[in-house]
């Protein structure tokens, strides 16, 4: 059986079947603001994540980010330009899937600043919205995932 090696969510690496993997399309903002940008906590493994996830069918891309966005922060943004596009393959350990992921990256400003509480925010994975300095920001730090925001905030700048 032909198997696919897919980062987890605790960032390790996981063979998984092919036949056994979902297409998943997403989309994730890069809100920038006064030298920091948007981010939240991933609640499973505890590293940062940028906010942003699946694209619903039938939805466009840039309303599937403004969707995500406000359900995970509670910020509502303008999209500003389109970013980087890159192809992940990713197992979601709590549900056991494996998801082969094309993954859009939008930099974004925001409308409004006013942060969602953890209670607030509607989503499984998402807590503790922050606002972080860009310079202080690791690569270590990050979800798989999530480690292609610190080589577009270095072509930003």
């Amino acid at each position: 059986m032909d198997q696919v090696e897919c980062f987890t969510l605790y960032n390790e690496r996981k063979l998984v079947p092919r036949d056994k993997l979902s297409f998943r399309p997403s989309v994730y903002g890069i809100v920038l603001h006064e030298n920091r940008v948007l981010l939240i906590t991933v609640r499973s493994s505890g590293k940062l994540g940028l906010p942003g996830g699946a694209i619903e069918l039938g939805e466009r891309i840039e309303d599937a980010l403004k969707r995500e966005i406000r359900e995970e922060t509670g910020i509502e943004i303008a999209v500003e330009r389109f970013a980087r596009f890159a192809e992940s393959f990713f197992y979601y350990d709590p549900l056991d899937q494996g998801m082969h992921s094309f993954l859009f990256y939008y930099i974004c400003r925001p409308l409004t600043l006013d942060l969602a509480k953890d209670d607030q925010i509607d989503d499984a994975e998402a807590s503790q919205v922050h606002w972080l300095p860009v310079d202080q920001l690791r690569r270590d730090d990050f979800q798989e995932y999530s480690k292609i925001v610190i080589d577009i905030l270095q072509t930003e700048r």
